[in-house]
């Protein structure tokens, strides 16, 4: 089997960590889907930025990913409880099951802000490790924390009425035993990231409008890029 150009060119630029699926960089299939998904004339250059907007359950985080997406259509959301629902349609919340779950997420995000996409992954990611591996393995790479109270975000959560997917009572769930982040798993907050917001004081439409900033430098890094 013969392939193009772009898709050697891809694999050798953009290598496919062995840390997440070791095999997959090395399937002639993984190629050929490059060679359908990618221009023949791709821009390297055009590299997409990938923002984790992290949080406790409750804390605004789809509200606020609609809303950057409102400003920008053409941004990517990948939400954990949209893709738990594929990969773990009966799910336990167990530490393995989060483990395959979270790194699938951030598999994701790599390859879509690889291919020029601007991600924003809607997730908890309640353990470090998970928000670290993608600053790990994705060159633009910034971290959004949405900071709330554990007592406001219960009440937002026992309020909602759309969910994206999400499972409903949580926090009494949490209470009755379920691993629910902040009740009975813990939560780490971000050590250094890129974005801070008071989620319980700003309203949403206020952090999209800081996430936007974000983005729009981003698009304006990339053009000087391609002007280079």
């Amino acid at each position: 089997m013969r392939y193009s150009r772009t898709s050697r060119a891809f694999l050798s630029q953009k290598k496919l960590p062995g840390n997440i699926f070791p095999s997959v960089a090395r399937l002639p299939l993984a190629i050929a889907l490059l060679d359908i998904l990618l221009p023949p004339r791709y821009d390297f250059t055009m590299q997409g930025r990938a923002l984790w907007i992290t949080g406790l359950p409750g804390s605004g985080k789809s509200t606020v990913a609609d809303a950057v997406q409102q400003r920008h259509p053409d941004v990517v959301i990948l939400r954990m409880d949209e893709l738990r629902k594929v990969i773990t349609p009966n799910p336990t919340y167990s530490d393995q099951e989060r483990e395959v779950a979270y790194r699938s997420l951030v598999y994701l995000a790599k390859t879509l802000s690889g291919l020029g996409h601007d991600v924003i992954i809607d997730a908890t990611g309640n353990l470090r490790r998970w928000r670290d591996l993608a600053r790990e393995l994705i060159p633009a790479f910034s971290e959004v924390y949405l900071r709330c109270s554990l007592e406001t975000c219960a009440a937002r959560e026992k309020q909602r009425t759309e969910t994206h997917g999400a499972p409903r009572d949580i926090y009494e769930k949490g209470r009755a035993g379920w691993p629910v982040p902040g009740i009975t798993a813990p939560y780490e907050e971000p050590l250094t990231p890129e974005v801070t917001i008071d989620a319980g004081k700003v309203s949403a439409t206020e952090a999209a409008e800081t996430i936007s900033r974000l983005l729009l430098r981003t698009a304006e890094e990339r053009l000087e890029k391609k002007g280079r």
